[in-house]
């Protein structure tokens, strides 16, 4: 239902007051409490709502909660002809919420009368709210005080418009036509006089989410609670190499996906075929009574189509027991045009959901690529988003914070000279006497001086510190690392960067790493490989180790007979030039590990 003007002024003014026929009314009509929101339709099973001129809309818990574009946003309610002094109506009723201060204004659509001739045409008149108090209120407009000289005797319709802030939440519920005279506002203020405009009811899909079915529990209080953060993507290493989100709880696609990449607090995730999946799990969460959904910004194209399933457990603290409860795009009314736009949903659209044992949210069935924003839940029953703090330029590969320790080279600081990292003489320890070891599930056969690596998992890897804490390698950032090998080069060898407080009991740790293909810098028929320290796209200062993964060949093995810095390497060999970062998988991307695996090279 399109507004065909723009209010000139914020005014209300008083008509001369109408007799109701009170007697005639017995109970106050229900125009709308968002039941049949998924169906298209109030209670009057008339159309409702906004033609997509919201950012985002939402229905739960009788009402509407929407993000208003522009001045041009409206939401309309679409009835009937109703006689409502002759039926004893004497006033409009909705609860509304918006921010504190703000003010909307409220058209009533009405006809000459309500025979059919007459209702195809309808006049508008206007009323304003002002000062909201930024919680939800109860409104109660008598029907008097419209501009315009309306027929309150035929009313049709109702718009709310021109909301006095856009890019925040309002919501709108509970609609009815109430019995009886009501009391009448304080008014001053002359009306504004509109033109009579032809009555067009719209009932296009609508194109953002809605909910089909309603809790019983009390709606969770907003007071005292902001959004917990489920994950703001703030990291490519802790997302696909170390696999958990924000929460400290495991996020995967247990490498399904074609490939995931992290930039600017955003989530690309290409899924690789119809099974591809992602998750993020809350460990067994209770929000009963502090928030109410889960809301997250969605960039994708025209006609993209995935699921959204949420469980939860019978009984915290077993491996067995879990529940699950699935939604499709389609049945939450998502729909997209390549914009990005803030999407959310109440637990309520999930019957049967168990919100005090919440265990992870699960996407699947993608048709095309999703971009994801930080993803959160909210409180109370009004969506709201979690906005990441701005973060600081990134430093460049060479510069940034001093580490809390910077052990001392294994020959010297100032000079930098050659030194081995390891020769796979000790199980336990590399040739630094620092830890070296493989991640659960990988065969590993140590033999004289040499290990052979032999994986169907191309999440697994092999780790070897250079120290314990952080190492400085900017002395070396001239030199080259030097790995001698034989048989398979198809896997990555990852450089990692400490967090920066330089303790691995602070997440994330790793921090970041950069990832380079092996085959790349592979020299002498196979049994050399020579790469420049400058191609790995890190901090130096805060240098961790050297991380052998991505091993994707099942059929073959990988023996590695020694891992050193070198400060030269043979005439020979020509290196590729450098590539961007790994993070930007320009390299070969870090495999996703499983929620079950071990991840992280902490020392045993």
């Amino acid at each position: 239902m399109l507004l065909g003007h723009r209010l000139a002024t914020v005014v209300a003014g008083l008509l001369a007051v109408t007799t109701v026929s009170a007697a005639a009314c017995t109970s106050d009509l229900i125009i709308d409490d968002f039941a049949k929101w998924v169906e298209g339709t109030n209670n009057l099973n008339w159309p409702n709502g906004d033609d997509g001129s919201m950012s985002s809309i939402a229905a739960a818990a009788g009402k509407v909660q929407f993000i208003p574009k522009d001045g041009g946003s409206y939401f309309y309610e679409s009835f009937s002809c109703q006689q409502a002094i002759t039926t004893g109506y004497g006033g409009i009723q909705f609860t509304l919420q918006g921010p504190a201060g703000g003010s909307v204004a409220l058209e009533l659509q009405t006809s000459a009368s309500c025979n059919a001739s007459d209702t195809g045409t309808y006049t508008s008149s206007y009323n304003i709210i002002r000062s909201l108090t930024g919680s939800q209120q109860t409104i109660d407009l008598p029907l008097l005080g419209f501009d315009n000289n309306p027929n309150y005797d035929a009313i049709v319709g109702l718009v709310w418009s021109e909301f006095s802030q856009t890019n925040s939440i309002w919501s709108i519920g509970n609609i009815k036509l109430t019995c009886g005279a009501v009391a009448v506002p304080t008014t001053t203020s002359a009306p504004v006089t509109t033109p009579t405009s032809t009555r067009s009811v719209i009932t296009t899909t609508r194109s953002v989410i809605t909910t089909a079915t309603r809790s019983t529990s009390a709606i969770p209080s907003a007071t005292a609670c902001s959004n917990l953060l489920i994950d703001d993507w703030a990291s490519q290493s802790r997302l696909t190499f170390l696999g958990y989100n924000a929460m400290n709880q495991a996020s995967s696609d247990d490498g399904t996906m074609s490939s995931i990449v992290v930039s600017s607090n955003r989530v690309l995730l290409t899924p690789k075929n119809q099974q591809s999946y992602f998750y993020s799990q809350f460990g067994c969460l209770n929000t009963n009574n502090k928030y109410g959904g889960i809301s997250f910004r969605i960039r994708a194209a025209r006609g993209t189509t995935f699921a959204v399933q949420m469980s939860y457990f019978a009984t915290c603290g077993s491996s067995t027991g879990r529940k699950t409860i699935s939604m499709t795009t389609a049945q939450l009314k998502w729909t997209f045009d390549g914009t990005e736009r803030l999407y959310w949903f109440p637990f309520s659209v999930f019957t049967g959901l168990d919100t005090t044992k919440l265990d992870i949210i699960y996407f699947s069935s993608f048709n095309a690529a999703v971009i994801l924003g930080p993803m959160s839940f909210y409180c109370g029953s009004t969506a709201s988003e979690y906005i990441p703090p701005a973060l600081p330029a990134p430093p460049s590969s060479n510069t940034g914070a001093s580490p809390t320790t910077v052990p001392a080279a294994p020959s010297s600081t100032s000079t930098a000279k050659p030194f081995v990292i390891d020769t796979f003489g000790n199980t336990e320890t590399n040739s630094l006497g620092q830890w070296h070891g493989g991640d659960d599930g990988m065969t590993v056969t140590f033999g004289k001086n040499a290990i052979t690596i032999r994986t169907n998992d191309s999440d697994l890897g092999w780790n070897t510190q250079l120290a314990a804490k952080c190492f400085d390698l900017t002395p070396w950032s001239t030199a080259y690392l030097h790995v001698a090998y034989s048989g398979s080069n198809k896997f990555s060898i990852a450089l990692q960067q400490h967090n920066s407080k330089c303790d691995d009991s602070i997440k994330p740790y790793p921090e970041t790493w950069d990832s380079l293909e092996a085959a790349r810098y592979s020299f002498n028929g196979g049994s050399d490989i020579y790469i420049p320290i400058s191609h790995f796209n890190i901090n130096l200062t805060r240098s961790i180790g050297f991380n052998l993964r991505g091993f994707y060949s099942p059929s073959e093995s990988t023996i590695i007979s020694k891992l050193e810095i070198i400060s030269s390497i043979p005439s020979s060999v020509k290196n590729p030039p450098n590539s961007p970062p790994a993070n930007s998988y320009s390299h070969a991307p870090a495999p996703t590990p499983s929620p079950s695996q071990s991840t992280t090279a902490t020392p045993p």
